[in-house]
């Protein structure tokens, strides 16, 4: 035989009675040993999860190495970077780069001088060698009765030249420029 809890007023009686003596309530409840074994067991179960989940979490956090505090002493100062002169070419690249442009400037301008309604000026395609001693234009501006005319020339040193046979003898050169975007943004 042994002892329960009663579930309405958790006193102590047989497991053999049917009900409480006192008020006749059902004994349905649990033996007190074996509701005891439970509470423990699970009280272990708890204190055992909480056990490994600390340790756990102590060894995942002894891994991570701590970084070190940098160094108060010395200043971090980034250094200027000196920038290295141009070598011989690239300055002779620059130089010619600048006659070119000097040079078909000096032509865009004559040309443009010397239209009736410079306004209307669009030019077509504007090519030049590399020192700007060849230019070539082809370029589209109103006339003096209000129609669109195409023109084409070539300046070669400082001759212009507006036939086609000129045109066509140094404008097919393959190592002429295309400088069409220069000149609409110089001009």
């Amino acid at each position: 035989m042994a002892l329960v809890h009663c579930t309405e007023c958790d006193n102590e009686i047989s497991s053999l009675a049917a009900s409480f003596p006192k008020f006749g309530a059902p004994a349905s409840a649990q033996p007190i040993a074996e509701a005891k074994k439970k509470a423990n067991t699970l009280a272990q179960g708890v204190v055992g999860l909480l056990l490994i989940g600390g340790i756990a979490v102590w060894l995942l956090s002894s891994n991570e190495k701590p970084t070190p505090a940098p160094c108060p002493a010395a200043p971090v100062v980034a250094q200027p970077t000196v920038p290295t002169p141009p070598t011989p070419e690239e300055i002779a690249a620059q130089e010619r780069e600048a006659k070119q442009i000097k040079n078909v400037m000096i032509v865009v301008n004559h040309i443009k001088k010397h239209l009736r309604n410079p306004d209307t000026l669009k030019w077509i395609v504007v090519k030049a060698d590399d020192v700007g001693d060849i230019v070539c234009l082809s370029y589209r501006a109103q006339n003096g009765f209000g129609g669109m005319n195409i023109e084409s020339a070539v300046v070669v040193g400082s001759k212009i030249s507006h036939t086609p046979s000129n045109v066509k003898k140094y404008c097919a050169d393959p190592k002429l420029q295309p400088v069409t975007e220069l000149v609409e943004i110089m001009s």
